[in-house]
């Protein structure tokens, strides 16, 4: 009875915390052009943005930057942090769309097989520009992609993946 009663607790135990870091079965896939179908041309609305990450929690809110107020979508999993979606900013009333999203976990898939938190590597990434605390990577194949490296004590470390229709900006 006492085996029967401790199988079942650290069966009960095991299967809440491995629920809660269970990776997405369908990862939203990176790509030079967006991520999934989500492209410079799909309008920022959750009609829009949410059929193409079934499974996600995607929150709207409004943030500051710069003094103004933007709206941003925060898509998550189980509670954690998946990306953050900008939209554009419409000179007048018009639609805005997707501008950019930030990738901030790895349950999003990549074409540099490198993970949130990895260290830079020169050879991989050889053509970066250091701004602000942050060294910024691109590949010469990957226009709209950049890396974005954080300095974690005396080496840089992988903060984010950003996709932008406009990434020659950085």
């Amino acid at each position: 009875m006492k085996i029967i009663t401790l199988f079942l607790t650290t069966l009960f135990l095991l299967s809440g915390c491995t629920n809660r870091d269970k990776m997405p079965l369908n990862k939203p896939v990176l790509t030079e052009f967006g991520i999934n179908s989500l492209t410079s041309k799909t309008q920022f609305t959750l009609n829009a943005i949410t059929p193409n990450l079934l499974g996600y929690d995607i929150t709207n809110f409004t943030a500051l930057e710069g003094g103004e107020s933007k709206s941003i979508m925060r898509v998550s999993y189980h509670g954690r942090e998946v990306m953050i979606i900008t939209p554009t900013k419409p000179k007048d009333d018009s639609q805005q769309y997707i501008k950019s999203i930030s990738i901030t976990s790895d349950y999003v898939e990549n074409p540099f097989n490198i993970k949130i938190g990895d260290a830079y590597n020169k050879e991989d990434f050889p053509t970066c520009e250091e701004l602000k605390e942050s060294l910024i990577c691109k590949q010469e194949k990957f226009k709209n992609i950049v890396l974005v490296f954080k300095k974690n004590s005396s080496l840089w470390s992988l903060k984010e993946i950003v996709w932008d229709d406009n990434a020659n900006c950085f």
